[in-house]
């Protein structure tokens, strides 16, 4: 197998790589804020994420991701997009997170059936299907409340009974479930830690007969009223439909500055440690306190308009300091931040009382620390405390971290 890389932002020949057009942006002036402006014009990769086609396997890695070992860091990107899109599925919109992260392969629904899998393990009791076909046990009430009524020599007959039935649905899904999770685990076991079921479906050709077994699960799903059983035939049905048994599949995160984002988060909520001397020092090891200190925070300082607001990613304050960071996924940062140098302005004056610290966070090969913006006194004498930093944290540990 041929392997190749490149990181998002990077130039690139998407005739090489054979890319959708999704996949690369031309860069315009406009994109000089990380980038030099004598490379308007040139094509950069604009996702993470992998690409398998004709034994060929493609990465585009995070921008400033180190790269050691190729296998093992292809196969963090794989587990952060799918890690990424199962514990997010609530906190974006269903059609945003669908836009966000694309995939020939139905990742998705195999990480919910595998999810089940794993609280539920396979059914080991019955459930109960109901209708009106034989054979089966009658279910009085059933057939009491759902019957016609007919009359016959002073008699009241109903008609039809209705009939509960059990094992073979569970069977089947239960086969179904099994497949979903193997098959899965097996044709991408160079990228998943998962484990396999090690249980035995017997011979039936699931990938032959997907649809027919699409149009199963879907009937039993119109007669099952348990919700959590409900949302595993959903995902069931969702993954026979999409299933293709290709020898391709792609794999792609088109907004990673999301991913980033919360990634930091995680991190500065379990190793922040302090402020010293005007440098952000972190713990060596993970505090193990759940709270979380860091936090997207609201400010209305619009006297004018309340609706307006200003929204720092991770806003912290104590009995002396209060630190204002903003994530910025960026491979550098060529012009003023002038966001950031308001959010410092604003609420400098806001706590007087509290030394305030300003950060932009990076992401980079190693860890340190520089000086994005210092105030000349002879433009502001008033403002002559502001200063901003620029904090580059490793990426390939912030994103580890992250998966833990």
């Amino acid at each position: 197998m041929k392997v190749d890389y490149f990181h998002e932002g990077d130039i690139i020949d998407s005739s090489k790589f054979n890319l959708e057009d999704r996949d690369f942006k031309v860069l315009g002036k406009n994109d000089s804020d990380e980038n030099d402006e004598n490379i308007a014009g040139y094509k950069v990769s604009n996702f993470v994420g992998l690409i398998f086609q004709n034994d060929n396997l493609i990465v585009s890695f995070p921008k400033n991701y180190k790269v050691t070992n190729f296998d093992k860091d292809s196969k963090l990107i794989f587990d952060l997009i799918l890690n990424f899109q199962s514990k997010n599925k609530y906190g974006f919109g269903y059609n945003e997170l669908n836009n966000e992260i694309t995939s020939t392969y139905p990742f998705k629904a195999f990480s919910e059936v595998y999810q089940y899998f794993q609280n539920n393990g396979p059914f080991i009791s019955s459930i109960t299907l109901t209708n009106h076909k034989p054979p089966g046990k009658i279910n009085w009430r059933e057939t009491i409340r759902k019957s016609n009524n007919f009359i016959s020599n002073d008699n009241t007959i109903l008609y039809p009974y209705y009939y509960d039935k059990k094992k073979h649905t569970l069977d089947f899904i239960n086969e179904c479930m099994i497949f979903c999770i193997d098959y899965t685990i097996n044709k991408f076991e160079k990228f998943m830690h998962a484990q396999p079921t090690g249980l035995s479906i017997g011979e039936y050709d699931f990938i032959k007969n997907r649809y027919n077994v699409a149009e199963k699960l879907f009937e039993i799903r119109t007669i099952t009223f348990n919700d959590n059983l409900i949302n595993l035939l959903d995902n069931l049905v969702l993954f026979f439909t999409e299933f293709e048994n290709k020898a391709t599949f792609k794999l792609k995160h088109y907004n990673f500055h999301n991913v980033w984002e919360i990634a930091v988060k995680k991190y500065l909520n379990e190793y922040f440690e302090r402020i010293e001397n005007d440098k952000i020092v972190f713990s060596k090891t993970k505090k193990l306190s759940s709270v979380q200190r860091f936090n997207k925070h609201t400010f209305r300082p619009n006297k004018a308009n309340l609706r307006h607001s200003i929204n720092p990613d991770f806003y912290f304050s104590d009995n002396n300091n209060q630190i204002i960071f903003d994530a910025k996924y960026k491979s550098d940062i060529v012009n003023i931040d002038y966001k950031q140098l308001m959010y410092f302005i604003i609420l400098e004056e806001y706590k007087a009382h509290l030394k305030t610290y300003s950060a932009l966070i990076m992401p980079s090969n190693s860890s340190y620390q520089k000086i994005h913006f210092k105030m000349e006194e002879s433009f502001s004498h008033k403002n002559k405390n502001l200063v901003v930093y620029e904090l580059y944290l490793n990426a390939k540990e912030i994103l580890e971290n992250y998966l833990k």
